[in-house]
């Protein structure tokens, strides 16, 4: 009971990343799924800019009002990330995703348009959308943070990493 959650956990870390990214840096916050369904957020719940201590602050804020919950749809919000990360414009230099999980896709969100089993989706996003963000002239390397609880979805947070330029093929 006095041990914390893994979502203590997450946050303790994400504050103290933030603490060593070179103020130069834009940081925004998405979160997935906090809404007891699928939900992926339209707009970052805390939108990019420098990662000034006013910045740091908001997030650090955000943070400490999210209660996760609900199902896990993974492709769609990294593909939304992505989105994001276009129309902030920040595809000068160096671009990232950083997607923190405990588990894989859930079954129940999926894209009836383009997927419809949790399978079939995560392949998409590791086949289709990992790549074509990762590729030349977009260049939006993803990294993928597996909190505990995801250690049974270890190998497709891996395969998403190494689609996404940011990790070797073991």
């Amino acid at each position: 009971p006095d041990s914390p959650s893994k979502w203590e956990i997450t946050q303790t870390a994400l504050v103290e990343s933030l603490k060593i990214l070179p103020e130069a840096s834009r940081v925004g916050v998405s979160y997935f799924s906090n809404d007891d369904a699928c939900g992926v957020q339209a707009n970052p719940s805390v939108e990019f800019n420098r990662n000034t201590t006013a910045q740091k602050d908001l997030i650090r804020t955000s943070l400490s009002t999210v209660k996760p919950g609900g199902a896990t749809p993974l492709v769609g919000a990294t593909i939304l990330a992505y989105q994001h990360v276009h129309d902030f414009g920040l595809l000068r230099g160096n671009s990232f995703v950083v997607l923190i999980t405990d588990g894989k896709q859930s079954e129940a969100c999926g894209d009836p348009g383009r997927c419809t089993t949790a399978e079939e989706c995560t392949n998409l996003l590791i086949e289709e959308e990992v790549p074509r963000a990762a590729a030349p002239g977009v260049g939006i390397r993803t990294f993928v943070i597996g909190v505990p609880g995801s250690e049974l979805d270890s190998r497709t947070l891996s395969r998403i990493a190494v689609a996404g330029g940011t990790a070797r093929a073991s």
